[in-house]
Parts: structure tokens; C-alpha cells; sequence
């Protein structure tokens, strides 16, 4: 062992003995926040602007005598700027996401007979209509309101790039992909879950009649809340004016990667969908949800709530066992089994200590993917953190 490393590590034990002692070396930065004012705030329809929009709504067209759409037809697409609330251009594993909220409000026109109230997924099969014979009862009365991630198809048509969070705007156009316009499985953003093979994204536009019927895992179910924040009870006709809140279920790996990108650039996206019934072409009441978007007088803007917590020296193979996912992934704080991780792989030269940060700049990727070696810059770099306990 070098002798140089013999005397770092020696006043390293000291220091750290001292920490733990204290309790302080468990520390995190927190950033905790509301984002409102999305510049992304639109209504996903084959048939809607691109531009500003006071309303969006959601619902289905299976059950109607329309063909050659998706599923989930109309959509609410929405956009946040997180930067101001979570620092912006950090590599995906140094955010820990603690905890995501979004609320958006609905309004239902007066002499309309309203929606139902439904706070529980619906299977698949629950939505076919009643002459299939895949069909089967409803567990309860209503359709939920869900959330899901997004995914992208097709290229700018100024700059021939993919589509993405970032370049994808208020005005972008619905679709780019020939046939272009409402063709079934077209649009350029769509709604994802996470339950694909090895926990891959999957497009969950027609989980109903696609080629593959499936239950989709979705970010979170919407639980409705009447003006003044009284539980719309399960059953009951929606308030206008109420809001609807989803917690997202951090649980899924696939879940906290896809947010934890997006507040690396800076943009998190959100669909929310129904599969409530609509009428065809507009022709009879409305019975599915309608939300009131940022450019909407008579409403509130959607807001989304943000806990995260910074914590890159948490080494997520501490316990002696690697662990799935990025050794920046936290699983138990910044403890004394970070320490001696990290000293057990620093010394024999592991990957996983040749943080990528170290040389001042963070660089994309996990703090495994090797830069320049395991040296003393690590060693700084990991103490760095270890004793603010964020980069």
C-alpha cells in the first residue's frame, strides 16, 4: 500500500469515527418544492391544437363505432421545469427521489351529468364491450384517472433529431410519422409504464385491444378531492372545481430512473389518461373527465410537489452484496458500511470507486463508469460528499 494512502486512510478513520459518533455524516441536501406553470400543458388529441388550450380531457373510443385509434385517445400531456426547485445536469444516480406529487384540477360544466368516482385500477378486460366475450364485470362503479411516464416516436421535422422531453414543446405537432395525423400508435409522445421484460418501458396507448391485452402499472391512480379538500367518496359524482392528486409509487426501479432523468435535464413529463367513455364526434354529453390547463381563468395551474435528496456517497453495495441498479442508488444512508466499501474496493483498485466526478466536473453516467482510474482524486472526491453527504 502506498505510503501516502497509509496516511490518508489513518486521519480518515479518525474523522469519519468522529462523524459517525456524531451522527452527522448521514446528511443529505434536500430540495423540496412546488413547480407550477408547466410550458408544456396540452391536450394529447388526434383532433386538438397544438397551442394553447384553456381544458384537456381524457377518455376512450372502444365501445364507439370509430375505428383506427388508439385506446387511450385523448390525453393531457404535462411538462415541468424542475431546475428551479431540484438542480438540473447531475448524473441520474445522484438523485434520490423521496417523494412526487402531482395535482391537476377538473371542471365539470354546469348541466352536465357528470363522472364517476372510481380510486382503484379497472382491468383491461373491464373496458371491452359487453359482446366480446373477453369481457368481464366491472369491480366498481366508474373509470380511474391514471398516470404514466412518456416516450417518444418520430424526429423534429426542423432538426431531423428524435423527439424528446426537452425539444418536444407546446406547439410541437401531434404527430411526424407517416400516416401523419390520428392513425393508431402514432402520436409522438405516449404514455409508458414500466412492465416490460427486465422492467422496460411499454407503450400503454391500447393495453385494451392491441396485439398484447395487458394491465398497465401506472405511476399512480388519481385520488379526487372536493373544493376545500374533502375526499370525494369512491362512487360518487366528481365536484367540480375538485382536484385530482397522484402520489407516484416510487417502488419500481424503472419508476425512479425515468424521474431521475428528468430532473437531470431539467423537464419532467407526465400523461394523465382515462379510459372513460366518450360519445362519437362530440355528440352527447360529457361523462368523462375535463381539467382546466395553466391557460385556463376559471382554474389552477397543475403543480407538481418534489422531495429529493442528493446523496451519491449512500454506496448502494455497503451490505456486502451488490445490489440491482447503480452503486450511487442509496439503500440505507450514508453509514460506516459506505466507508468501508469504499475503502475495500479503493484499495484494490474496484470500478465502482473510480467515481466519475473526480475531476471536478460531474460527467454523464453512474460514479462506476470509469474516467481516469481509481486514484486520490476519488479518495478526495468520496470525502468530500461522504462528509456533506451530497455532491
Amino acid at each position: 500500500m502506498p505510503q501516502n494512502n497509509v496516511r490518508i486512510f489513518g486521519f480518515a478513520v479518525l474523522i469519519v469515527s468522529a462523524l459517525l459518533a456524531s451522527g452527522t455524516a448521514n446528511a443529505g441536501t434536500v430540495y423540496s418544492g412546488v413547480v407550477t406553470n408547466p410550458p408544456v400543458d396540452r391536450w394529447m388529441y388526434p383532433f386538438g391544437p397544438t397551442g394553447p388550450r384553456p381544458t384537456a380531457s381524457t377518455f376512450t373510443t372502444i365501445g364507439s363505432t370509430i375505428e383506427g385509434f388508439d385506446d387511450r385517445d385523448a390525453q393531457y400531456l404535462i411538462g415541468f421545469d424542475t431546475s428551479a426547485t431540484v438542480p438540473s445536469g447531475r448524473p441520474t444516480w445522484a438523485y434520490n427521489v423521496a417523494a412526487v406529487t402531482l395535482t391537476v384540477r377538473v371542471l365539470v360544466e354546469e348541466g352536465t351529468p357528470g363522472w364517476v368516482y372510481d380510486a382503484t385500477p379497472d382491468s383491461a378486460t373491464s373496458v371491452l364491450p359487453l359482446a366480446d366475450p373477453a369481457s368481464t364485470a366491472d369491480a366498481d362503479p366508474g373509470r380511474p384517472i391514471e398516470l404514466f411516464a412518456c416516450d417518444y416516436r418520430g424526429l423534429h421535422p426542423q432538426t431531423n433529431e428524435p423527439w424528446n422531453a426537452l425539444n418536444y414543446t407546446q406547439s410541437s405537432p401531434f404527430a411526424t410519422l407517416d400516416p401523419v395525423g390520428f392513425a393508431r400508435g402514432n402520436r409522438a409522445v405516449f404514455p409508458v409504464d414500466f412492465g416490460g421484460a427486465g422492467g422496460a418501458a411499454r407503450d400503454v396507448s391500447n393495453n385494451v385491444t392491441g396485439a398484447v391485452r395487458f394491465d398497465p402499472e401506472s405511476l399512480s391512480v388519481g385520488q379526487l378531492f372536493a373544493p376545500g379538500g374533502v375526499a370525494v367518496a369512491p362512487g360518487a359524482i366528481v365536484p367540480t372545481q375538485s382536484d385530482v392528486r397522484f402520489d407516484v409509487s416510487l417502488a419500481s426501479s424503472g419508476v425512479r430512473e425515468y424521474i431521475a432523468r428528468g430532473l437531470a435535464m431539467g423537464r419532467l413529463n407526465l400523461i394523465v389518461s382515462s379510459l372513460h367513455t366518450a360519445s362519437d364526434f362530440g355528440s352527447g354529453p360529457v361523462v368523462y373527465p375535463v381539467y382546466g390547463t395553466r391557460f385556463n381563468a376559471f382554474s389552477v395551474s397543475p403543480r407538481l410537489e418534489l422531495t429529493v435528496i442528493f446523496c451519491p456517497a449512500d454506496i448502494a453495495d455497503d451490505q456486502g452484496t451488490p445490489l440491482p441498479g447503480n452503486p450511487g442508488v442509496p439503500n440505507n444512508g450514508v453509514t460506516e458500511g459506505d466507508y468501508n466499501a469504499f475503502f475495500g474496493g479503493y484499495f484494490d483498485a474496484l470500478a465502482y470507486c473510480d467515481i466519475a466526478d473526480d475531476q471536478g466536473t460531474p460527467l454523464p453516467g453512474n460514479p462506476g463508469v470509469p474516467n481516469n482510474g481509481v486514484t486520490e482524486g476519488d479518495y478526495n472526491c468520496f470525502f468530500a460528499r461522504y462528509f456533506d453527504g451530497c455532491p
